[in-house]
């Protein structure tokens, strides 16, 4: 089994930037504090997972793509 390498960049990105994954894009709409408002543009065969920092480090939002907002 061929392993691939999981790649990182950090980004500062301003209101209405928006950010391609591959066929994937990610746009800031809102800033408000500590909240950013996304809106994230994806094929539905695409699993999109919220995962919240919380009381419980192990809490996990999951959502169907394209039957819920996130």
């Amino acid at each position: 089994m061929k392993m691939h390498k999981m790649g990182k960049l950090n980004l500062d990105i301003k209101i209405g930037d928006t950010l391609h994954i591959g066929e994937t894009k990610v746009q800031l709409l809102e800033k408000s504090g500590r909240l950013a408002r996304l809106s994230i543009e994806a094929d539905k065969e695409i699993k999109i997972n919220l995962m919240r920092k919380s009381a419980s480090d192990s809490d996990m939002e999951n959502q169907a793509h394209g039957k819920h907002a996130i």
